[in-house]
């Protein structure tokens, strides 16, 4: 087990992860939720989420003028700062709509600041040799806290109110920053001209991240929607969730362990293969917590496709600067998700079922990911 642990500064990155992820999910799963209880349609909440990627897109222009101020260290916890913000406002939200304007600010420049830092950091701080068990480990110790993510949250939202719930979140993601401020990090230089290396691995992680947004919305995002109306409770819901994720955690780091070992590829063809199974079970699913509760379980496919995250984060360790490899893949993800969730709103306002929506999108996000991650193998070969 120490070898998951022999890098202090992405031991802190383990720490901060956990309590970061716990909280920002609570927004991005129950966000949603609680604004289609609150009244608004499936499509109008898909629209508010497709402005947010519109938003970023000059917003991160801005953040690279400026980013020898801004920084990374700096950038994360102004990110950090903004999210707080959006999880204050939402819940006025169905009292106060003018505030939905400032809200969808908030939440904008919360993520765009927070995971552009935050992929670089992990990215230049992690080991390349060590990737698949980083990234295994960071994903186990977020699985493990948003095991019960779902459900407490269920609970805090059904007996005290979705107020409290955002507040709670609110307090964890500053939490979360703690551990950060210890790390020491270079500021990456701005610069102009970029090498033939550095111009292929931004061109590869564009593909990539514009194959992993159609596949991240068209699958786990329309699902949470489609399985809360399934279930129409919203404790039923937060209990199928936290069952599905305990079943996931252990299987996490016997995954990245195997990467390092050369068998992420196999393991990433048999992942995508089980996905697409699990897509196409949810589109015809029993509306019940144990139908749920265990499809959830066939989410072992996706943590089988870690070596996804190890070739995203490892394709920039050769570039000269990895700043601007995050930043285009970043750029692709805003402008993928945008059209993937204008598209999802557009079905959804037509009258299509979530599942039969997530049918459609789903499968092609996740072919494109497991042919452009083939990539990488046939040119190491």
């Amino acid at each position: 087990m120490r070898r998951f642990f022999t890098n202090k500064d992405v031991n802190r990155i383990y720490v901060h992860g956990a309590l970061f992820n716990f909280a920002e999910r609570t927004g991005w799963i129950f966000g949603p939720i609680f604004l289609v209880k609150s009244g608004y349609s499936i499509s109008e909440v898909l629209l508010m989420w497709a402005s947010m990627f519109m938003i970023r897109l000059p917003a991160r222009y801005i953040y690279l003028q400026f980013l020898s101020f801004f920084g990374l260290v700096r950038a994360l916890c102004i990110g950090i700062f903004f999210f707080i913000l959006g999880l204050t406002i939402l819940p006025m939200l169905p009292e106060s709509p003018d505030l939905l304007a400032p809200f969808l600010l908030c939440y904008s420049l919360g993520m765009m600041f927070y995971w552009t830092a935050y992929h670089t950091i992990f990215g230049m701080l992690g080991d390349k040799a060590d990737r698949g068990k980083q990234v295994a480990m960071l994903g186990t110790l977020s699985l493990l806290a948003l095991a019960f993510e779902p459900y407490i949250s269920a609970l805090i939202a059904h007996h005290i109110g979705f107020g409290a719930l955002f507040v709670f979140s609110a307090f964890l993601m500053l939490l979360s920053a703690m551990p950060l401020l210890k790390l020491k990090i270079k500021v990456p230089i701005p610069q102009k001209n970029h090498s033939k290396a550095q111009r292929e691995a931004c061109r590869w992680v564009v593909i990539f991240h514009i194959f992993c947004a159609i596949k991240e919305y068209g699958h786990p995002f329309m699902w949470r929607l489609a399985a809360f109306f399934m279930l129409g409770s919203i404790v039923k819901f937060g209990a199928a969730m936290t069952a599905g994720y305990l079943l996931l955690a252990g299987i996490q780091l016997f995954v990245g362990d195997w990467i390092d070992k050369g068998k992420g590829y196999l393991l990433l063809k048999l992942g995508t293969v089980i996905t697409l199974l699990q897509v196409f079970i949810r589109g015809f699913a029993i509306a019940t917590p144990v139908g749920i509760a265990a499809s959830e379980g066939m989410s072992v496919g996706q943590k089988m496709m870690a070596q996804i995250d190890a070739n995203f984060y490892n394709q920039g360790k050769d570039t000269e600067n990895y700043f601007y490899y995050i930043y285009w893949a970043e750029v692709a993800w805003d402008s993928s998700a945008m059209g993937m969730l204008l598209v999802m709103a557009a079905l959804a306002y037509m009258g299509l079922p979530l599942t039969t929506i997530m049918m459609i999108l789903a499968p092609i996000g996740l072919l494109g990911v497991y042919w452009i991650n083939l990539q990488v193998l046939q040119k190491k070969a």
